[in-house]
């Protein structure tokens, strides 16, 4: 499956939505709020940032939404929008866009466990009867200039709702959530196609099946 299967209010959303709702246990377990301000499988964040910056993969939705549509124009699909994100994959903890990315995270943590479960659960809420409403064709604003279509733009949020869910569950010894397996199809095409528009098909196809010949890692994209 790839992002553009979703159709109008279709799988994507469904995914989405499922996915959000798979976490939420995790997310307000006991083995979160006891280790909140203790550190994380992440270098420089703590379990309560790291579920705060989890909890934006669902509360930017819902932002966003609240944006009036912006004018017609170039659009990305989802691995675009990862590709356009300078920086994201660098080692460089102290870049600019990292050190930007924990800064807000901390501040999410700074409304506790009960705080950040709460906003989920109103996000998640009213995303299950707007998604629903929204047209196919409707567009959001995200990240600066950035535009994608609303199914796109779910796609990248099901990538961040899987690798950090995935990043809090080793953060407290917990099991990883239970996706859904168009959710996980839908995130490794989407990973892979990053990969191959990064360094190109045979590149993809060398790190696939001769790791030891992979000189420029190229299956790590995030």
């Amino acid at each position: 499956m790839t992002p553009n299967d979703a159709g109008p209010g279709g799988m994507i959303r469904s995914l989405f939505l499922d996915t959000a709702g798979s976490i939420r246990p995790l997310l307000a377990s006991e083995e979160v709020g006891r280790t909140w301000n203790e550190p994380s499988a992440l270098s420089d964040m703590t379990t309560g940032a790291l579920a705060g910056h989890l909890m934006r993969a669902v509360t930017s939705v819902d932002a966003y939404l609240n944006r009036p549509p912006p004018a017609a124009g170039e659009t990305l699909d989802a691995p675009g929008y990862f590709l356009s994100i300078e920086g994201l994959t660098g080692d460089d903890l102290s870049s600019e866009l990292h050190t930007a990315i924990r800064a807000r995270a901390s501040t999410e943590a700074d409304a506790g466990q009960t705080g950040v479960v709460d906003r989920w659960d109103a996000s998640l809420a009213r995303l299950r009867e707007r998604l629903a409403a929204e047209a196919g064709d409707r567009t959001v604003p995200a990240l600066g200039d950035r535009v994608l279509s609303l199914d796109e733009y779910l796609v990248t949020r099901l990538v961040e709702m899987l690798v950090h869910a995935d990043d809090l569950a080793v953060s407290v010894g917990s099991s990883r959530p239970m996706f859904r397996a168009e959710a996980e199809e839908a995130v490794v095409s989407c990973l892979v196609e990053i990969a191959r528009r990064r360094h190109g098909t045979a590149a993809v196809i060398t790190a696939l099946t001769r790791r030891e010949r992979d000189a420029v890692r190229a299956l790590r994209v995030l």
